[in-house]
């Protein structure tokens, strides 16, 4: 006895949990009609169905007899909402259903179709419906077999993955994850985003996200590349390593190119406001300041010193950077490294506190952001100071903010270390400052 009242108690239980679904009976609305016996078949499909397609921990699929004793007829159905809108749904909450479903049959031509519909009963919500047309009855069971499962399944809640899925994301590990987030945690482990899928990077992607360059399936340095381009007397310019112009095999020769001719140079000293370097044909302005003859660019000579980026172009612009020692010996027969005292006979001769602004060339020099005027110079005496920047052996500094020359004089104090000048683009000083000798400045040659 005891047994049977527990499991009438656990049955109760269950019960109590579970939400009930009536599936009320099929209904013809032509005439004639169609038998009882197949109106109750396709009743009884509509809920052999739905046992099959809900959860049974979830979900109770309400008896015929459950029905029938609220409502023991069609008749009965038909005469409680007669003319009133909303009939299932009156009916579901009159049978305490949470959901309600019923089956009407008509008629298309000769064929019979079927209108099925399955509300909320609560809020009156339609869930599903679907409709269909066959010749006979089987073809009516037949819609039902294909049609009903799914329309059932729109009682069940989706789970968080499906609901993922339905917005267009993705189930992973347990997470709903967008394609911007799957994408973000792809390239933080330094692979590739690409067609909605995570992958590896490829050699050349490696290799080019180094910032090196991928040339004939294998990864190559630009230091290395530039090294091999120079090897075969070619030019590295702009990420391609090219032949040399004939002026710059002229030039490279010791020769002088002009006119679109390569000849020898006529003396290697100074014609008018040129001097041409007898060692290798370059040229560079000149002019008198004072008593003191200057050369009006930055030194370019030889392949001791080092362009800002390994570009020639800006060897050509702003002259190479030079140690102390390899500027010591940089300038030509009949010019030298000026000391500290000649820049300073320069310095005070131009305008002294004043003396950066007008060795400044007119152009070339970053805003002047404390004043918020141009870091220009206005050049009065044609020196044409340029701010080619800094450096060590490892590291040049960005060109455009100042401009740095050896002197010739060495510390008094520290044998490692020498003076050289510098002005800023914002202030209008020429300043004197100590360095270590291995740093890497500009050189400005004064005639002996």
């Amino acid at each position: 006895m005891n047994k049977m009242l527990l499991t009438i108690l656990l049955l109760v239980l269950a019960a109590y949990g579970q939400q009930k679904v009536a599936i009320i009976n099929t209904v013809d609305d032509e005439e004639p009609p169609i038998k009882i016996s197949e109106l109750n078949h396709l009743t009884d499909r509509l809920r052999e169905i739905a046992n099959k397609t809900l959860p049974q921990k979830s979900y109770a699929v309400m008896t015929q007899q459950s029905i029938q004793s609220l409502y023991p007829s069609n008749e009965d159905m038909i005469r409680a909402c007669s003319g009133a809108e909303g009939c299932l749904v009156k009916i579901g909450r009159e049978i305490a259903a949470d959901y309600i479903c019923q089956g009407r049959i008509g008629r298309f031509g000769k064929n019979y179709t079927i209108k099925v519909e399955l509300y909320e009963s609560m809020s009156g919500n339609l869930v599903s419906s679907f409709t269909g047309s066959a010749k006979d009855i089987y073809g009516l069971l037949a819609i039902l077999n294909a049609k009903a499962p799914e329309a059932f399944k729109k009682i069940i809640p989706k789970s968080a993955q499906e609901v993922c899925k339905d917005d267009g994301n993705t189930w992973v590990n347990g997470e709903c994850k967008t394609a911007a987030e799957l994408a973000d945690e792809c390239e933080f482990a330094g692979k590739v985003w690409e067609k909605n899928a995570c992958r590896a990077k490829t050699k050349r992607e490696v290799c080019e996200g180094a910032g090196n360059i991928w040339v004939g399936g294998v990864c190559k340095t630009i230091a290395g590349l530039v090294n091999e381009c120079e090897s075969k007397s070619r030019i590295w310019e702009n990420d391609v390593c090219r032949a040399k112009t004939k002026q710059e095999v002229c030039e490279g020769g010791g020769k002088v190119w002009e006119n679109g001719v390569c000849k020898a140079p006529a003396s290697g000293g100074v014609q008018g406001n040129v001097l041409t370097d007898a060692r290798d044909g370059k040229k560079y302005r000149i002019v008198k300041i004072g008593s003191q003859v200057w050369m009006a660019e930055n030194l370019n000579y030889g392949n001791i010193g080092f362009c800002f980026n390994n570009e020639l172009k800006n060897c050509k612009y702003y002259g190479q950077l030079y140690s102390w020692v390899d500027a010591m010996k940089a300038c030509p027969k009949g010019w030298r490294l000026p000391s500290n005292d000649e820049w300073e006979t320069l310095v005070r001769f131009v305008g002294g506190s004043n003396a950066g602004k007008q060795l400044k060339a007119k152009s070339g020099w970053e805003w002047n952001i404390i004043d918020n005027i141009s870091g220009n110079g206005t050049d009065d005496f044609n020196f044409s100071a340029l701010p080619g920047g800094s450096g060590s052996r490892h590291f040049v500094s960005v060109i455009g903010g100042g401009g740095n020359w050896w002197t010739a004089t060495a510390s008094k104090h520290n044998n490692k270390v020498a003076l050289f000048r510098y002005i800023n683009c914002c202030l209008s000083e020429v300043f004197k400052i100590e360095v270590e000798k291995t740093e890497l400045f500009s050189v400005r040659c004064v005639m002996e």
